[in-house]
This record gives structure tokens, sequence and C-alpha cells, in this order.
């Protein structure tokens, strides 16, 4: 598995991009890919949500969040400099497809030889303790499955 390297790139619409980017562009059939970044504090909303009723406009009046909309399904997140965002990018095939426990056990893996319990529950989330920390959501184009989600650690509860 090789590391996408994107220090120091917080622009949630530039992480995004590089995500879309290596799903429709990198030869996964040599090696698997896994992005790791931070974004500055942004809502991002799933493929088929409906930005009315997800996001508080009010609020976003102030010019501190920025919007975008993921290529994947699922929920609105929250991101900020205290939220670990992660991408798998691995060739296409029909035993990956909603394989979350899959694509979350290396993560599990490391956080458990650090100490940390994690653990994968019903609904795919990752949970600590029984607290989710982390959603997951996939989306393939037949030649690539991308599956990503975030880790809570530190956010901003005040502003999520």
């Amino acid at each position: 598995m090789k590391l996408v390297d994107t220090r120091g790139i917080t622009d949630p619409f530039v992480n995004l991009a590089i995500e879309d980017y290596l799903l429709h562009n990198a030869n996964t059939a040599k090696e698997d890919l896994l992005l790791l970044y931070v974004n500055e504090p942004s809502i991002i909303i799933g493929r088929n949500q409906n930005i009315y009723r997800e996001v508080n406009f009010e609020f976003l009046r102030n010019g501190v969040l920025k919007i975008a909309r993921r290529i994947t399904g699922g929920g609105a997140v929250y991101h900020d400099m205290g939220n670990l965002n992660f991408a798998f990018i691995t060739s296409f095939n029909d035993k990956k497809i909603n394989n979350y426990p899959l694509f979350n056990a290396p993560l599990i893996k490391a956080f458990t030889k650090a100490g940390i319990d994690l653990k994968t529950d019903e609904r795919n989330n990752i949970t600590c303790r029984g607290k989710k920390v982390s959603g997951n959501a996939q989306f393939t184009n037949r030649k690539n499955i991308i599956s990503h989600g975030t880790l809570l650690f530190n956010a901003n509860l005040a502003t999520l």
C-alpha cells in the first residue's frame, strides 16, 4: 500500500478533488493507495443529500466554514483540524463493495497497537468504548473503489 503525501493541504475542495482524481486515474492493479488528510473547518455532504436539509445556513453566514459535496453517499460530516480523514483506493472487486471491515481493519489494527480499542459496529462505523468516532462511505466506477471515512479525535464540538 502506498501513502499519498498531502501534507500541508487543508483545503477540502483540493482534498476531495485528489480523492476523485485518484479514483478515476490511479493504476491500483499494481498497488493500493492510502490518502490521509485534515481539512480546515468545513461541512462535507454526501452525494445525494439535500443541502438545504443538512446545513444551517444562518450559521454559515459567518464565513468560517466551507461546504463541499463528496463523490460518495452517506450523511453530512464536519471536518476541522481535529478530524483525520482517510481514503483507501483500490482496484474494483465485487468482494470489496460494502466490505467496510476489510477497509477499516488496518486502522483498527494500528490503533489497537497504540492501546486504543476500536471496533466496527453493525452499521460499519468505527467505535471507541461504544461511541462512534468514524463514519464511512464508498464509491466505485467499476475500475477502482474508494472507501473513505473520518476519525473524530479532537474536533471543535461547539461548531460541530
